[in-house]
């Protein structure tokens, strides 16, 4: 039995007439475009602001973790030797084995109770605190200070020292200030020459300048009277 294309006649649907868009037609809009490109766009950004913090907290981490070993290093030369030692403290100074950061010793002789030191020292100990910051200030510079702290029963005082870290009364602040400023113990002459700067010099001190200003003028006139006898 033979079927014949008269009887059974088969209709394709016409999509096209339907307006119906099939695979091979259909395509994006511009408005679509524009929005998958924005979409995208924030999809990287918070990607790449994502590895950004990621790195900086690694960064930070690393660099405290070089702090921490610098700063027991300097601790760990201290607990070795028990030895006060030979340099002047509160400097901060560029480590030799990592440049990239400086460190500061500090030694403090402190009162164990609520009590005033006694004069034998007896109610005391020796408080040593190693601080450590980079060498290059930046922003994330007091996450990356570390600072350790000692405290020590004795040590062994330096040469023609009675006892190491003895205590010294409160220097006053023009004092730290001067200090401060020039990275250590100030001359008599820096003091002098700074107080003449402020221009608030002691009375003490203004006084003694008079009297070395007339001891300088009788010199000079004792000078001048023996180029006249000549």
């Amino acid at each position: 039995m033979q079927l014949t294309s008269d009887k059974y006649h088969i209709h394709k649907p016409a999509f096209h007439h339907a307006g119906i868009k099939t695979a091979a037609t259909s395509g994006f809009t511009l408005i679509e475009v524009i929005a998958s490109v924005i979409i995208l766009s924030l999809l990287i950004t918070s990607v790449l602001m994502t590895y950004r913090r990621t790195l900086d907290s690694v960064i930070r981490y690393s660099m405290r973790e070089r702090a921490i070993t610098v700063a027991q290093r300097h601790m760990e030369s201290l607990l070795t030797t028990l030895e006060e030692p030979n340099s002047t403290t509160g400097i901060a100074t560029r480590d030799d084995l990592d440049p990239d950061f400086l460190w500061q010793m500090d030694l403090e002789r402190i009162s164990i109770d609520s009590s005033a030191p006694k004069t034998d020292l007896s109610n005391t100990v020796i408080q040593a605190s190693v601080k450590v910051k980079p060498a290059v200030p930046d922003k994330n510079q007091k996450s990356r200070e570390v600072e350790l702290v000692r405290y020590f029963a004795m040590l062994k005082p330096l040469p023609g020292h009675a006892v190491a870290v003895p205590l010294t009364p409160d220097e006053p602040d023009w004092y730290l200030e001067l200090k401060a400023k020039l990275g250590r113990e100030p001359t008599a002459m820096e003091i002098l020459q700074y107080f003449i700067e402020i221009g608030d010099l002691p009375a003490d001190m203004a006084e003694e300048l008079d009297n070395l200003d007339i001891d300088m003028e009788d010199e000079f006139e004792d000078l001048e009277e023996l180029d006249i006898e000549e």
